[in-house]
């Protein structure tokens, strides 16, 4: 079946990486010899206002990758075509389900591959002419859209450009260094205002970007942060930016998020206005270049994608886990739980709470601790690392990483629980009940009944211990520690260690 021959396209022993451009199909030895590892096509194209040649000129080179065994092929930017100006790129946009985008799709079930289809220019309706009454768009924008397509045919991501390319670029992009070219992307394409979630594929966990966007590191590390092995610039770069930045930009990018990164481009003069710098590449977590191609003209490079490499780059240099991010914020806006020492003590006012009995969450600015004396099961402790009495003295990092973790604290005690609500409570101060000088969120999940009347809970988080309610024993408290651990994190049986790793 087509499922089973997205994973049958396995690599030898020997991995390489070939060019196999129309004018040289030379093969030339990779570096990455690890078994088992998947082969990405990387494609550079030679793109002019005619669709049909364009996807003639993809598919030739679609099809040479799947008879070499490889199990995904990237595209570069404008894959459906490079317009001569912005009327005549709006008027051939197409909607998703348009042909182009349809013959894509037929091509990835055919070939039984994994298709990056760097970018289509999309439109939301169909064109003026194409309208049953002939309704005009006003002054219609479309979206750059890059679609990754599986071997079904399906469509698994889309990503909208979201940085458009609104610059003065010095030199006129065809080899006169003393002009200049205004590009006002903006005019007629309407930015993305979302990310693509990152996905699976048989070569790693794809993170979808456009040319421009690598501009923007914060992106870049975004899409690590949400699990990316493999981040993609299709581009259309000009030939002055190219020249000056494409190959620092790329190398920057996989440098610093430890990530592959692909990046198929097109190539050469596409109209009297238009040339675009080639050189497509595919660099991997340490910076080196593994394929490359040239910049005249079309053509197909093969590279092994080695996640074992990854991983151990990543290993020798954690500097994801090295971040500072009491000091400025993880990109994504995500919680980055880390792994728990079970040696730590942490500072609960003037307390210490031994980790391997009460600490069964971690972020590096928060923790999630199991209750002493909790008042009914499931009830829990969310705290800052800082120890400080009122919500006012932690830092705005401090609280947005304190009502995040409770929140994720509450979401997987509600499914232990079996039940959808859950009480938080926030004492700030002695006055407002506070018994221990140390800010805290009291998360409790709630069931039918379980207070009577419902507010009472309140009431009983404030009132002073009493014989019903007396401290656990440690081997109790550690008991459920290790049942919440399991909620956040997966034994890693690879780390000889026995520590823990985040699953989230």
């Amino acid at each position: 079946s087509l499922c089973a021959r997205r994973f049958q396209k396995l690599l030898p022993t020997v991995a390489a990486a070939a060019c196999l451009s129309r004018s040289n199909r030379q093969l030339s030895e990779s570096q990455m010899t690890s078994a088992g590892n998947s082969l990405a096509a990387l494609v550079q194209l030679h793109c002019t206002n005619n669709k049909a040649r364009n996807f003639a000129q993809a598919r030739g080179h679609i099809l040479s990758a799947a008879s070499a065994g490889a199990g995904i092929v990237f595209l570069p930017e404008c894959t459906d075509y490079v317009a001569e100006s912005v009327a005549e790129s709006i008027r051939m946009a197409e909607t998703i389900d348009g042909p182009t985008c349809s013959d894509y799709r037929a091509l990835a079930r055919e070939t039984g591959l994994w298709l990056s289809i760097g970018s289509l220019h999309l439109r939301d309706q169909p064109a003026a002419d194409e309208q049953p009454n002939g309704a005009t768009q006003g002054a219609e924008r479309i979206s750059n859209s890059h679609l990754l397509i599986d071997p079904e045919g399906c469509i698994a991501g889309r990503y909208d450009k979201a940085h458009m390319f609104d610059v003065q670029v010095p030199g006129d992009g065809g080899g006169n260094p003393g002009g200049g070219r205004s590009f006002l992307e903006s005019r007629y394409t309407k930015p993305g205002d979302s990310l693509a979630p990152v996905i699976d594929t048989p070569v790693g966990r794809v993170g979808l970007a456009i040319c421009y966007d690598m501009r923007f590191a914060e992106l870049a590390i975004g899409m690590r942060e949400r699990g990316a092995q493999i981040i993609t610039y299709p581009s259309a770069f000009t030939v002055p930016t190219g020249q000056a930045h494409w190959s620092a930009l790329l190398r920057a990018r996989a440098i610093e998020t430890q990530c592959w990164l692909v990046a198929a481009a097109q190539a050469g003069s596409h109209n009297p206005r238009r040339h675009s710098y080639g050189h497509a590449c595919i660099i991997d977590p340490w910076g080196k270049v593994c394929a490359e191609l040239d910049d005249k003209s079309d053509g197909l490079a093969l590279c092994q994608i080695n996640l074992k490499y990854l991983e151990q780059v990543r290993a020798g240099m954690p500097v994801m886990q090295q971040r500072r991010l009491d000091l400025y914020p993880s990109v994504s806006g995500q919680l980055h739980l880390l792994p728990i020492p079970d040696s730590a003590e942490f500072a609960f006012g003037p307390h210490w709470l031994p980790a391997s009995e009460q600490v069964f969450c971690l972020t590096s600015l928060s923790f999630a601790a199991v209750n002493l004396r909790p008042i009914r099961p499931h009830h829990t402790l969310v705290c800052p690392r800082r120890s400080v009495a009122m919500l006012s003295e932690l830092t705005p990092l401090e609280r947005a990483d304190l009502f995040g973790l409770a929140e994720l604290v509450a979401s997987r005690l509600r499914q232990l629980a079996g039940t959808e609500s859950c009480s938080f409570s926030l004492q700030d101060g002695p006055l407002a009940g506070q018994s221990v000088p140390h800010v805290h969120i009291h998360v409790l999940p709630r069931l039918p009944g379980d207070f009577q009347p419902n507010d009472s809970v309140y009431t009983a988080l404030e009132a002073e211990p009493k014989p019903e309610r007396p401290n656990r024993s440690a081997e109790e408290m550690a008991k459920e520690t290790a049942q919440f651990r399991a909620l956040f994190y997966h034994q890693d049986t690879n780390n000889t260690t026995g520590s823990r790793v985040e699953l989230f």
